[in-house]
């Protein structure tokens, strides 16, 4: 937890997310922690860094908007589920299916993505494979040279 719910509700900077008590951005907060820690490979939890923490901040408030966004688009298309296009003389809509799902590890937010690229621990092999010897045959030395 890198902010508080004050900081977190300007960082959104919604009017329907600003009505929400503490407990429901907690909430919030909660999820976009487990998020960046499964995003970044890292528990970022006992930081003491104060430029990292900064950055944990601004990723927590960006990642709870991305929920937030995530979660009034699930609403949103749990209303529209019966509507896959209308049409009247003025317009035309049609709902692709893939047009709220989300992108396999990209949010669209650039700056969240980048953030989240900073903070991303790589990954280090566990297990080494290690082949057998060689079955080339073997070279000798003649007069020092091969």
């Amino acid at each position: 937890m890198f902010a508080t719910s004050d900081e977190i509700k300007q960082m959104v900077n919604d009017t329907d997310f600003s009505k929400f008590d503490d407990g429901r951005v907690q909430g919030y907060i909660e999820r976009a922690d487990i998020y960046i820690t499964a995003r970044t490979r890292c528990d970022y939890s006992k930081a003491t860094d104060k430029a990292l923490k900064n950055k944990l901040k601004i990723a927590t408030g960006k990642t709870v908007r991305y929920l937030f966004m995530l979660d009034t688009s699930k609403i949103l298309q749990k209303k529209m589920e019966g509507i896959s296009s209308e049409s009247t003389p003025d317009y035309s809509y049609s709902m692709s299916s893939t047009s709220l799902a989300i992108s396999g590890g990209s949010t669209g937010d650039a700056e969240l993505d980048l953030l989240l690229s900073t903070l991303t621990v790589g990954k280090s092999p566990i297990y080494f494979d290690v082949s057998g010897p060689t079955r080339a045959a073997k070279r000798r030395w003649r007069n020092g040279i091969r």
